[in-house]
């Protein structure tokens, strides 16, 4: 987890796994962690898809759409 990016996409626990930046003990604690639960597997891979669902192009495009007319209606 870095100062932006991944926080943004990943919700710790749920869809992936955030660890602090160069934190290398905590990485390879996670990485143990993961490798050895398979539940914990799963139910990342299972929520992982729907964390994307923010970014398709209809979501964006809409984002995109409501700044507009914003900018428009204050002008």
């Amino acid at each position: 987890d870095c100062i932006s990016g991944p926080s943004e996409i990943i919700t710790h626990n749920h869809d992936g796994l955030l660890v602090e930046d160069q934190n290398i003990e905590a990485m390879a604690v996670q990485l143990h962690q993961l490798m050895n639960d398979d539940s914990l597997r799963a139910k990342l891979a299972r929520n992982a898809p729907r964390a994307l669902d923010k970014f398709s192009i209809e979501n964006v495009g809409r984002q995109w759409e409501d700044m507009f007319r914003k900018v428009l209606a204050d002008n």
